[in-house]
């Protein structure tokens, strides 16, 4: 049986959509006067929890696309190849290839 080239990393770049927000709780909360806990609110009044879950489950941030990098696993104009191996099922050998999981785009 041969053996497999070693591949070599080369950088590409690719783009990934990040979240963005339009506000920061800490900013607007920290210097705030509460005479009560948030969890003695929620448990007191139905109606706070009820407007709190509606007003969190309408929130959505924003998305902002930006170019990252990534290793590229193969050289231009060389294909990807399988891992080989031997199995044996009872008294018979035979050449097989492992599935990786590894799918080609």
């Amino acid at each position: 049986m041969t053996e497999a080239p070693a591949s070599e990393s080369g950088k590409e770049t690719r783009l990934r959509k990040l979240k963005i927000y339009n506000f920061n709780v800490w900013t607007e909360l920290k210097d705030a006067t509460v005479p009560i806990t948030w969890n003695n609110l929620v448990q007191l009044s139905p109606t706070v929890r009820q407007q709190l879950k509606a007003g969190l489950a309408d929130v959505r941030p924003g998305y902002e696309i930006r170019q990252i990098n990534q290793v590229q696993n193969q050289r231009e104009g060389e294909d990807r190849t399988p891992a080989y191996t031997q199995c044996q099922i009872e008294d018979k050998l035979a050449e097989a290839i492992i599935d990786t999981g590894q799918a080609s785009a």
